[in-house]
């Protein structure tokens, strides 16, 4: 089994890489990305020296989706008990992140994702969906105090369960609906609460971030998203093309950064099935790279998705440019 290199809570710098989406965490296999595909990718981003990636905690977003897919907390007729794991679903997913602990790969876990508009009313989050006592706005997700109590027994069990796995624990990913003091109201709250019992600062985070060159989702000014895109995700949503992946990771270096995670959309850039990520699609960006062909039917720049190889231009694939950029860490 290979190992990456740099590990992250060793080298304090992230060559982060998420490679099948947030989603895929909670997503049932199916016949173009199974176990063996699971396995097969983490052992390619270890070879390629990526050292972190990031999956949310329980998918929810649409119709159907509590329903079918694989959710860690214990389910009760037709809603969960956030204080306690469904093992079936909580096998599942720690089978599919053990594949990245055993190869020192540091998860990044965002526990409440959807909290905004339409979405909160199908994660575990709202009341509907929890015998917990939780609130049904997304709104006063920070302030509620059922809601909260129920937040801070959700890290108390992942931590006690996970607490010698190299993960992250990210408190809330967009937090966008609150003002900037309910925010760190809460932020504050929840880290004296993660130092009370004993989590290390370097394992939870929280947005925004003093500085990162770009974020998972699209890009900055210096590094714009002008790489592959899922054919369902709408333009914004671009992602980094993979000369910039490894520029951007340089840039971030130089600038005294804590790294970056890069996100992939190889799994879905030939595929408008949102939550049905195809594992040789995938492959293709990550590690051989597209060729020039391909890269004009997709309406992407040749030039930044290869490099210069004697006296021709070759593909770079994603992991390829990350492990070119490790190069920064000696």
């Amino acid at each position: 089994m290979i190992k990456t290199k740099y590990r992250l809570f060793e080298h304090n710098y992230l060559l982060g890489y998420v490679p099948w989406d947030f989603h895929a965490l909670n997503l049932p296999f199916h016949a173009s990305f199974d176990a063996l595909d699971w396995e097969h990718g983490a052992e390619l981003m270890a070879k390629n020296r990526v050292n972190g990636t990031r999956f949310f905690l329980a998918t929810g977003e649409k119709v159907g989706d509590l329903r079918n897919y694989h959710i860690p907390f214990l389910r009760t007729d037709d809603k969960f008990d956030l204080t306690k794991f469904g093992e079936d679903d909580m096998n599942q997913i720690e089978w599919r992140l053990e594949k990245f602990w055993e190869r020192g790969i540091a998860t990044m876990i965002c526990l409440a994702t959807g909290i905004k508009g339409q979405r909160f009313k199908h994660t575990v989050w709202h009341k509907d969906n929890n015998i917990n006592g939780t609130t049904d706005n997304h709104r006063d997700f920070m302030a509620h105090l059922g809601t909260k109590m129920t937040y801070m027994k959700v890290i108390r069990n992942l931590w006690k369960r996970w607490k010698h796995k190299p993960v992250i624990f990210e408190f809330i990913n967009e937090p966008h609906a609150f003002s900037n003091k309910a925010q760190l109201t809460w932020y504050k709250r929840m880290m004296t609460y993660c130092l009370t019992l004993g989590i290390p600062r370097r394992q939870y985070a929280f947005k925004p971030y003093d500085y990162v060159a770009c974020n998972s989702d699209g890009a900055c000014e210096e590094f714009p998203g002008t790489g592959l895109v899922g054919r369902s995700w709408g333009d914004e949503l671009r992602k980094p093309a993979p000369q910039h992946m490894k520029e951007g990771l340089k840039h971030d270096y130089k600038k005294d950064g804590a790294g970056w995670f890069i996100g992939s959309a190889g799994a879905y850039f030939a595929n408008a099935e949102g939550d049905k990520p195809n594992f040789e699609h995938w492959r293709l960006a990550a590690v051989d790279g597209l060729n020039k062909l391909e890269c004009k039917f997709q309406g992407v720049d040749w030039n930044l998705f290869s490099y210069r190889k004697g006296l021709k231009r070759v593909p770079l694939g994603e992991l390829k440019a990350i492990r070119k950029a490790s190069k920064i860490l000696g």
